[in-house]
């Protein structure tokens, strides 16, 4: 949670509604998807199973992180249909304020 708690939620929906990644997305939006790539790198999970076990796991966490559970199968589709660009944008924009805030 605390991780996530330095991403304002304007960076994600600015960068989901720049590319369009929200259309026709009912259940798993882009923040599940964000929130669910950031515990995989977290806890160092190398594939879905695993990251499906581990994040459910802490289902008393997703309330605070505004999360779901996670299904394999929701994870890969997410995954091979969405475009990259809206996390390499974040995490941009993220590093850009980063840099902002040291100089």
């Amino acid at each position: 949670g605390a991780t996530l708690k330095r991403l304002p939620r304007d960076v994600v929906s600015d960068s989901v509604w720049r590319y369009g990644a929200g259309r026709w997305v009912k259940d798993f939006k882009s923040w599940d998807h964000l929130v669910a790539l950031t515990a995989a790198q977290l806890s160092g999970t190398t594939n879905l199973r695993e990251l499906e076990a581990v994040f459910n796991s802490q289902s008393r966490h997703h309330y605070h992180l505004q999360a779901k559970a996670v299904h394999r199968s929701t994870l890969l589709d997410a995954s091979r249909t969405r475009t990259p660009l809206v996390f390499r944008d974040i995490a941009m924009t993220m590093i850009e304020r980063g840099a902002r805030k040291r100089s």
